[in-house]
């Protein structure tokens, strides 16, 4: 049975919340089994699952030799509180967040690993970490690769000045994601956008981006839709303040992608008629000059949307 606490501090923490994830953690699982860099810890977050999660859990904290650690909900609060409760807990120099339905390639540690130790000793302390990109589970590339590998830039430029969003994966200092200002914002809504913390970062940090495909990603599944999909709007206040952060923070940084930005306007309305804000309101919340203008003109094709949601039976 492994330990579950390592003797030595390791350098990653694999970080996993799941709910009713019996016929999917096994890829998770099964990856770490199969890594070549071993000097790691999977964290796992109950989230009060109905099923036999917590069993298979167990059986697999049993046989494994490699650290597990289990923390146990008693009641569901959703992912945030458990990305909480699993930063909180990691004793890794690195947290790598492991969906329960992820998978990736046994040398993903290792590579992720030696990227880092590419970067020179001096700039290190500027940057929070490395991504990678991923592949579909028939060994697809999803997405376009970087302009360049490996590449030391911030988020923004990454993502809003060359466009290279979709999905990603990697690794991310665990000093930094356990300081206050980076927490998950738990306390707004049951679910708020994780991208608030991963901007947050970005106005701090670099990041290593390199066009290694490390992760698995499942394409055509049916069985979890996105917590954020809008086509049926379940967590508005999370919603709403994650759009609002991209205007009252992010907003410059996020100026060379027009269209992003277009839709974090209209998310922003939208969410707030919603939310029963009235104009006054909603443009009132918005900071600065330019994003308030935007704002108000945007509002009637906001309340738009908001209207064909409600027609459409999307909240």
């Amino acid at each position: 049975m492994s330990d579950p606490v390592a003797a030595v501090s390791p350098i990653f923490t694999l970080l996993t919340p799941c709910y009713n994830s019996s016929g999917l953690i096994h890829r998770v699982y099964d990856s770490l089994c199969a890594q070549t860099l071993r000097s790691f810890e999977w964290v796992v977050i109950d989230d009060a699952s109905t099923d036999d999660t917590l069993a298979r859990l167990r059986a697999y904290q049993a046989e494994a030799d490699f650290p597990i650690r289990i923390i146990e909900h008693p009641e569901n609060r959703m992912v945030l509180a458990g990305l909480n409760a699993g930063i909180a807990a990691a004793q890794g120099e690195f947290i790598v967040l492991a969906g329960h339905d992820d998978a990736f390639v046994p040398e993903a540690l290792a590579r992720l690993h030696a990227a880092w130790l590419g970067i020179p000793p001096e700039l290190r302390a500027g940057v929070s970490g490395v991504s990678c990109l991923c592949k579909d589970q028939h060994g697809q590339l999803i997405g376009q690769p970087y302009p360049q590998s490996p590449w030391l830039t911030d988020m923004f430029t990454a993502f809003f000045r060359y466009r290279r969003a979709g999905e990603k994966w990697g690794m991310v200092r665990a000093d930094i994601l356990k300081r206050p200002e980076f927490r998950f914002r738990d306390d707004i809504d049951r679910y708020v956008p994780e991208r608030h913390v991963w901007y947050a970062i970005a106005m701090q940090f670099q990041t290593l981006y390199i066009n290694d495909a490390l992760r698995i990603y499942y394409i055509n599944q049916s069985s979890h839709e996105s917590l954020s999909s809008m086509q049926r709007i379940r967590y508005v206040k999370g919603q709403r303040y994650a759009a609002l952060q991209c205007l009252n923070v992010f907003f410059w940084r996020m100026w060379p992608d027009k269209r992003s930005l277009l839709m974090s306007l209209l998310m922003y309305v939208r969410l707030s008629v919603h939310q029963g804000v009235g104009w006054l309101t909603c443009v009132g919340a918005v900071h600065g000059m330019v994003q308030r203008g935007l704002t108000a003109l945007a509002y009637p094709l906001g309340w738009w949307l908001a209207r064909r949601d409600r027609q459409r039976g999307r909240i």
